[in-house]
């Protein structure tokens, strides 16, 4: 369209010039006239037509242009409505895209809607499976119990029975209490096997004063959680005898065994086999005292793995208790740490790297590095494991004792070359007379004499006047 203005306007001005021209003309042409031949006359008459011709042909041009521009003009509005409408499409079709993308995500939701109804379903199923297994289980036990009720009613009979045999029993106790005097012989016989009894009972004794003496030697230290306070290792140390109470006595820690492991030579041969489950002993000589025994730990709670770790660390606890330090200094908050151990010796840097390779290999180490010579540097990452944050605080120390006491109980099993009665209990859970719950960290029987063994790594002193209560 300005295209056609330009060329409107360049002809307008085309024949508005001319028009000029011809006027100028005419007008120095007017003063000559009179001059003018009449052939002259008649050639500005056929001009003048011309000239009006032209202005005619002007005003029908400039009809055109205007005719022109009013037909641009319509189509410029026809054409900025076409815009308008594009726009609003656009606005349509942009509205419609989100609407299909929002459909789009509304399926993907059903398609895990459906997924998640598919599982509920099974779980539904598995739930309705268990029920009904569940729902034998007790028709089995509901049978199980009628069979104990009658067997409760046989026992009460049998009860009965020996109830009455124990009266025949108490008429023959009288008799042979009748004899007693006849017996008074026999008993001079046994007098010499009595003596032969006490002394063997003299050397146990003194084998158990000969590790309470191992115990109160030792060298075992630890320090205190967080603050890295050194603290010296205290066991207390109890011996119940069947006349009296314990009467438990502070002492350092315990010796280090003579290997490793925490065996001596041979010992596997000769080693105890101590009752772990509530032996009836134990229990009867707690409960003459009113304590209670409200539950005992698995016997899984003490498998060979944490026993190998307490076995190495007591043994070697001098070398290894740099290492033993730092970890209990971070192990609150699973942080990692660095230990330099430039200055120790070849020995001491062998046992600290051992000890860090077994905690790692058992995950009581999330991460364990050593970096050798030139940096003896050894990296570190504790972890937040209840179980090893157990061993660290004094479980570990709990096990070492019950090592060395079978330890001990084998060496008088072999010197004597007899049979010895062992029975203990650990970390059984107690309610003393006054109602009060505690727990001891280690109770054994010798044959007929008790002991009780309380085990601690640091503030000892504060539970001195609690045990010996």
């Amino acid at each position: 369209m300005n295209e056609w203005l330009g060329v409107i306007e360049l002809v307008g001005a085309g024949v508005v010039g001319l028009l000029i021209g011809l006027l100028i003309t005419r007008r120095r042409w007017a003063k000559r006239t009179e001059t003018l031949t009449e052939s002259h006359r008649a050639q500005l008459q056929v001009l003048h037509q011309e000239l009006t011709t032209v202005r005619q042909a002007h005003e029908a041009l400039s009809t055109a242009c205007n005719a022109q521009e009013d037909a641009l003009a319509k189509k410029d509005q026809q054409l900025a409505e076409q815009d308008q409408e594009v726009i609003d499409l656009r606005q349509d079709l942009a509205t419609v895209q989100e609407a299909l993308m929002k459909a789009q995500a509304d399926q993907e939701q059903l398609a895990q809607r459906a997924q998640e109804l598919v599982t509920t379903k099974e779980a539904l199923q598995s739930l309705v499976e268990r029920s009904n297994g569940l729902q034998r289980r007790f028709d089995a036990l509901q049978e199980d119990a009628a069979e104990k009720t009658t067997l409760a009613a046989t026992l009460q009979s049998e009860l009965n029975n020996a109830q009455q045999q124990a009266a025949q029993l108490t008429e023959q106790l009288e008799t042979i209490q009748s004899n007693h005097r006849a017996q008074a012989t026999t008993l001079a016989a046994l007098q010499g096997q009595y003596g032969a009894e006490l002394a063997f009972r003299r050397h146990i004794a003194q084998e158990v004063n000969d590790l309470y003496r191992r115990l109160a030697n030792g060298n075992v230290e630890s320090e205190a959680t967080n603050q890295g306070i050194e603290e010296n290792g205290k066991t207390d140390h109890g011996t119940m005898s069947s006349n009296g109470g314990p009467t438990p006595v502070p002492s350092p820690a315990i010796e280090p065994p003579a290997n490793p492991n925490g065996q001596p030579a041979g010992a596997e041969e000769h080693k105890p086999k101590p009752i772990f489950a509530p032996p009836n002993q134990i229990e009867r000589f707690l409960s003459s005292r009113g304590i209670t025994i409200k539950s005992i730990p698995t016997e899984e709670a003490f498998d060979p793995v944490l026993n190998n770790l307490a076995g190495f660390l007591g043994s070697h606890y001098e070398a290894v208790r740099p290492l033993y330090q730092q970890i209990k200094r971070n192990m609150q908050q699973g942080d990692d740490f660095t230990l330099n151990l430039k200055d120790e010796p070849p020995a001491t840097i062998s046992r600290i790297c051992q000890f860090g390779k077994k905690l790692h290999d058992v995950a009581f180490l999330e991460q364990y590095r050593y970096m050798r010579s030139p940096h003896y540097l050894l990296r570190a990452k504790t972890t937040r494991l209840p179980t090893a944050q157990n061993f660290y605080s004094g479980q570990w120390l709990e096990r070492y004792v019950m090592q060395q006491v079978e330890e001990a109980i084998t060496k008088i099993r072999t010197r004597a070359n007899r049979e010895i009665s062992f029975v203990y209990l650990a970390n059984p859970q107690i309610i003393l007379p006054g109602g009060q719950e505690g727990e001891l960290d280690l109770i054994f029987q010798v044959n007929d004499t008790f002991y009780w063994v309380e085990t601690k790594t640091g503030d000892y002193q504060q539970h001195i006047s609690k045990y010996a209560a």
